[in-house]
């Protein structure tokens, strides 16, 4: 497996001080978040794209994804915007040398019905999929909380039928946490070849003052993924791909770039 860190992480960083530390700690790759408040914003694509590639050069780091937000909502209601940030960021994933770029399911609270999104992702599914197809790379939809994509088993649902060349799923543990876990090896045949990339981080559930349970960031081997048995159940699944550091757990940031990078060696072998 190759190693990577989610430059979200280092929010308070620049783009070149980001690069640096991830080279300075010894990460293999850097995978770029995309957005308005990010390191590089949809708006500055594909033009910053060289830009990106020469960051990770310079610091001997490879790019193995763009952490955008296209929103498979808008694209599926022909939204203007989200169809000109999709052909930017696709167009920038393959500048950039970037396998993948991540796409955005819609969240739910209960106001829209889930079938009613799902038909909305589905169909922008659709154009995310050519987008990926034009530029030689994957549009990618993260397992992730709030949204209609919390567990192994409806990201699948949604992704059913799309060609796993230029469509996969970005495998995130720690987000199960707090909703949609299933029992890992049964989250990973699910998932199947659509298996793209998996997130790095860990979560837990804790009992607040007021006596309410809530769900936090917590240190990689501190919260409830085992990620030793995570890592067991990739490796069984034939998955040789990058593990990408995204820990929020608070401590300060090259703590965590410093222990992530031996942590990640660790779940490697």
């Amino acid at each position: 497996m190759r190693y990577s860190v989610c430059s979200i992480i280092m929010a308070e960083h620049g783009p070149e001080e980001a690069a640096e530390l991830a080279g300075r700690y010894g990460y293999d790759g850097i995978e770029w978040r995309v957005h308005p408040g990010g390191h590089f914003a949809p708006v500055e694509l594909p033009a910053a794209a060289s830009r990106m590639r020469r960051l990770a050069e310079d610091h001997g780091l490879e790019i193995p994804a763009l952490a955008a937000y296209v929103e498979l909502g808008a694209l599926g209601e022909g939204e203007e915007q989200a169809l000109e940030e999709l052909a930017r960021v696709a167009e920038a994933a393959e500048l950039a040398g970037a396998r993948l770029f991540r796409v955005w399911a819609p969240a739910y609270d209960g106001s829209t019905p889930y079938g009613t999104l799902f038909d909305r992702a589905r169909r922008g599914l659709e154009k995310a999929e050519a987008a990926a197809r034009r530029h030689g790379v994957k549009a990618a939809v993260e397992i992730h909380l709030g949204g209609i994509t919390p567990s192994a088993g409806l990201a699948r649902r949604l992704v059913e039928g799309f060609d796993p060349a230029h469509v996969g799923l970005i495998h995130d543990p720690a987000n199960l946490i707090y909703e949609g876990f299933e029992n890992w090896r049964m989250g990973l045949e699910l998932i199947g070849e659509y298996l793209a990339h998996v997130h790095v981080k860990n979560a837990a559930w804790l009992r607040g003052p007021d006596g309410r349970w809530r769900c936090e960031s917590a240190p990689l081997a501190q919260g409830q993924v085992e990620w030793p048995a995570v890592a067991a159940e990739l490796r069984r699944a034939g998955y040789d791909g990058w593990l990408s550091l995204e820990d929020f757990s608070g401590q300060p940031v090259e703590d965590r770039l410093r222990s992530g990078i031996a942590f990640l060696h660790h779940l490697g072998g």
